[in-house]
Parts: structure tokens; C-alpha cells; sequence
């Protein structure tokens, strides 16, 4: 849901984008700090280097060799970054949390090849 921010509950359907499940995440895990930069007032397609500066301004960029479980990627679709989710990890292969129009929810899948071609940045929390 573009700009959504609400959490699934037994009273609400919920609903989010990439970036909302992210900040929803950050809030569960007592991260408010970080989240409270959230802003909504960007394009069903935002432009991806306002979305990397503001990443930039609250997060560690990190080198993509580097990266691990807990970090947040940028991925970019037809050469705009504009797309975030969270890196994990499971049975020591590394996989990708996110909120995903196509599925219509938060799905986790291998962070296979096509992912790694759109990885554009990686940001760590601390």
C-alpha cells in the first residue's frame, strides 16, 4: 500500500510499502529513533536519490561486501533506486525481508542474483 504505515491486527487489515515496513520494524525493535525521520510525501515512484540521501542522513552506508543480517538495501528498478528491505539470514545463506507489490505483502526469499544486480546500497543501523 503506497505510503501505508499500518501494522496488520485483528481490528485492521494493515498495510504498507517497502519503506513503511522498514520503519515499522525499526519501531519494533525500539529503534523509534531512527524511524521517526520517516517521511510520506513521496511519488508512487520517488526519486531514488532523494531516497538514498535520506538513508544516508540516519544510517551507516557500508560497503556491500559487508553486508550482513540486520542491514538495510536499496535495490533500484529501471536504473532509480527506489525499492528497500532488510537483509537476513537463514541456514547461513543470506535472504531478503520485504514488502513486495507483486506478492502483495512481506515476503522472504533467497538474495539471489537478480536482487544483487538491483543492490545499490547497504546501510547499518549502528
Amino acid at each position: 500500500m503506497h505510503q501505508g504505515r499500518v501494522k496488520k491486527t485483528a481490528v485492521h487489515k494493515g498495510g504498507c510499502d517497502c519503506i513503511g515496513f522498514v520503519v515499522g520494524v525499526l519501531n519494533e525493535v525500539g529503534r523509534g529513533d531512527i524511524a521517526c525521520h520517516d517521511k510520506t510525501d513521496y511519488a508512487r515512484v520517488p526519486n531514488g536519490m532523494q531516497l538514498f540521501y535520506e538513508l544516508r542522513k540516519v544510517l551507516q552506508q557500508v560497503p556491500d561486501v559487508d553486508m550482513r543480517a540486520g542491514d538495510i538495501a536499496l535495490f533500484k528498478f529501471d536504473k532509480n533506486p527506489q525499492h528497500v528491505g532488510i537483509i537476513s539470514e537463514t541456514d547461513k545463506q543470506q535472504t531478503l525481508i520485504h514488502c513486495y507489490l507483486q506478492a502483495r505483502g512481506v515476503v522472504e526469499h533467497r538474495f539471489d542474483e537478480i536482487w544483487q544486480k538491483r543492490l545499490v546500497a547497504v546501510f547499518r543501523i549502528d
